[in-house]
């Protein structure tokens, strides 16, 4: 069963299985020729992209004191959102069919992502429902209606740590950690304009051993705005790469790339999202390019007091 998550590390693991037959295997060597099929050389500049200004009709004052932004786990309640993920590969080589396999350039899915506070500081993240679409399909590849997998328990911060239940879906390592990137919240108050940074590790896939890749993380608070009639804080997290550690066997002149951007609006009053978009573009300049997208929609007329 192909999952739009195992699509998008079966690419990246393809893309390292590539880089050393793209690539000299010493610095003396010369490099080898390689027959391109892109029309220009591949930039790594990111094709998907997410709104970073707010709109003057829906701009508000920031409260006079500025709030912690955390989640609220104290009580027993389900809040539901709509969740899109979606990639797109391209390459400047020729890719040998037997590498690809099944898996198409191009894929999306539509799923419901269910947050369901325990009462104890602590929430349940789940998927439930996915449809996938492979390539360009106009209907769904996989339909997994009464799906219910678990992502891993949340905390107030928004990390997500992966956890082993009773459904038989448990988080995969990969999952939780893409989903704290996509709903990162600053560890303390900001004003309008103010930032926090730190560094993290991006999840890599173990089929990817000695690869590392660490992430300086940027949270600027932009403002403040309403949507469906509460007032949200908007932030914006640009993940930029600070050290990394390609797979023993790759050319020293391989250049690998990551731009990461995440736009999310948090409501105050309700303690939690109401929005939350993020792009990832990354991979080898001039060879192969990965990007990734990720939308959460909080539904309209959901409770958020139903056990």
């Amino acid at each position: 069963m192909m999952t739009l998550k195992t699509a998008s590390t079966t690419i990246l693991i393809t893309a390292m299985a590539l880089i050393p037959a793209c690539g000299p295997s010493d610095e003396n060597a010369e490099p080898e020729e390689l027959e391109p099929i892109a029309a220009e050389p591949l930039s790594l500049e990111p094709r998907f992209k997410v709104e970073t200004e707010i709109d003057p009709g829906v701009r508000v004052d920031p409260p006079e004191t500025p709030p912690a932004l955390r989640w609220d786990f104290s009580e027993v309640k389900t809040i539901a959102y709509e969740l899109f993920q979606a990639y797109e590969t391209s390459t400047a080589i020729e890719i040998p069919p037997e590498l690809m396999g099944e898996l198409p350039p191009n894929a999306k899915s539509e799923a419901t992502l269910i947050v369901r506070s325990e009462g104890d500081g602590t929430a349940v993240v789940e998927i439930h429902d996915a449809s996938v679409y492979l390539g360009d399909e106009e209907q769904p590849t996989e339909r997994q209606p009464g799906l219910v997998a678990t992502i891993g328990r949340m905390d107030e911060s928004g990390q997500v740590q992966p956890s082993e239940l009773q459904n038989g879906h448990s988080g995969s390592g990969h999952a939780e950690q893409f989903l704290s990137l996509l709903i990162s919240l600053p560890n303390e108050p900001l004003r309008p304009g103010e930032s926090l940074e730190d560094t993290l590790e991006l999840p890599i896939p173990q089929e990817l051993p000695g690869f590392e890749l660490s992430l300086r993380r940027e949270i600027t608070l932009l403002g403040y705005e309403m949507r469906n009639g509460e007032r949200c804080a908007k932030l914006e997290v640009a993940l930029t790469p600070e050290d990394a550690d390609l797979p023993e066997g790759v050319s020293p002149g391989i250049q690998f790339g990551f731009d990461g951007k995440s736009v999310v609006l948090f409501g105050i009053e309700s303690r939690s999202f109401a929005s939350a978009e993020m792009t990832i573009a990354m991979g080898f300049a001039g060879i192969m390019q990965v990007d990734i997208i990720m939308k959460m929609e909080r539904k309209s007329g959901e409770p958020e007091d139903t056990p």
